[in-house]
């Protein structure tokens, strides 16, 4: 089950400003991910969920073709993702995010 309140808490707090690379195009699209989430519903089924949560990842891949992402940006994209898989009622123990990542 969604926490749609914590979802939209999270939504605020997307902010990679000490970035130097692909900023806004990656808060803008985490920012999609998680309204598209809110917009499934608190009983959103799962396979819904993961749909979104894995489009984000391979958003993030296509961004990702100069290889802008680093140590410190992976340490807070994969925080932050499974800040929000967790919110929408998907475990981080699923290790979801590594499962689709490139980078």
């Amino acid at each position: 089950m969604q926490n749609i309140e914590q979802l939209r808490q999270l939504r605020e707090t997307v902010d990679f400003s000490d970035w130097v690379d692909r900023r806004e195009e990656t808060e803008d699209l985490l920012r999609a991910t998680i309204d598209a989430l809110i917009a499934l519903g608190p009983g959103a089924r799962r396979e819904s969920v993961v749909v979104r949560l894995r489009g984000a990842v391979e958003g993030l891949n296509a961004l990702d073709t100069d290889g802008f992402i680093g140590t410190i940006e992976r340490e807070d994209l994969c925080d932050l993702l499974y800040k929000i898989g967790e919110a929408a009622g998907v475990s981080a123990d699923d290790e979801w995010v590594d499962e689709y990542r490139d980078w």
